[in-house]
């Protein structure tokens, strides 16, 4: 049985050379995101474990809803699956204003 793309899809094996061939060309976009990324997941582990009020907690969970959605993006974008990446990016744009309220309005 058959593992390639035309077989099934974007759960193949054969796409790690696309992968690197869109990196390739988009060198400066691709670094700048993972720049992004490790700055969010700094963040992450910068989060205080003491008791914190709601607002706060939920400002926090939509800041990793934010970062899943930002790396679940890179990782479609790099396979080509560029609608579903701009779905995700709007989700992460999203999540980043509700986290913004939450901090400012309890």
């Amino acid at each position: 049985m058959s593992s390639g793309f035309n077989d099934i899809g974007f759960l193949g094996g054969d796409l790690d050379s696309w992968r690197d061939s869109v990196r390739a060309e988009f060198p400066e976009s691709f670094a700048i995101a993972d720049r992004m990324n490790r700055i969010g997941m700094r963040m992450i582990h910068e989060v205080p474990d003491d008791e914190l009020p709601e607002h706060r907690v939920l400002a926090i969970a939509a800041f990793y809803r934010a970062l899943q959605s930002f790396q679940s993006a890179i990782l479609l974008s790099e396979r080509g699956a560029l609608a579903e990446a701009r779905a995700l990016a709007r989700l992460c744009c999203e999540a980043v204003i509700v986290a913004g309220g939450l901090l400012k309005v309890e």
